[in-house]
């Protein structure tokens, strides 16, 4: 169980275990609080995994991770409130982060760097939210929407 506030929540498993993401609390200067557990009930805080890009927005939802071509892949909302929110990727070397923006603004149905196709769902006032990935064991499959989005 975690004490915190961890909205979203997105579960990874990795050889050592788990590592969990979600939206909330911002440690060391980083955006999610990354916790991780052996065994998925007990669980501690290792840091926060993105790094905040300046000028983007104040606020970072829904963070999920995929791991593609030896890397981590991050797909994340970022934007002010609940208006303008881009859905972004970022990479790192190791599960926990530190995660880095690519530059690249995702939009409903475009190709990510690890052959993963996002969805995500718009909100009422303009931008996405809510980033989702899919994988299959041959490495690559649409996803279909997420509820309320008009792809």
């Amino acid at each position: 169980m975690h004490d915190g506030y961890l909205a979203d929540p997105f579960v990874l498993r990795t050889d050592d275990g788990y590592v969990a993401f979600g939206t909330g609390r911002t440690v060391d200067g980083r955006a999610f609080e990354v916790l991780r557990s052996d065994d998925l009930v007990h669980w501690r805080s290792v840091g926060g995994a993105l790094e905040q890009v300046p000028g983007l927005g104040t606020d970072y939802w829904a963070p999920e991770v995929a791991h593609a071509e030896g890397r981590w892949w991050m797909y994340y909302s970022a934007g002010t409130g609940d208006v303008g929110h881009q859905v972004r990727v970022a990479v790192a070397d190791d599960p926990v982060g530190p995660y880095r923006d690519t530059g690249h603004v995702l939009t409903e149905g475009s190709a990510s760097p690890s052959t993963r196709t996002p969805s995500a769902t718009p909100t009422a006032t303009g931008g996405c939210s809510s980033p989702a990935t899919c994988s299959t064991p041959s490495g690559s499959a649409p996803c279909s929407p997420s509820p309320g989005s008009t792809a």
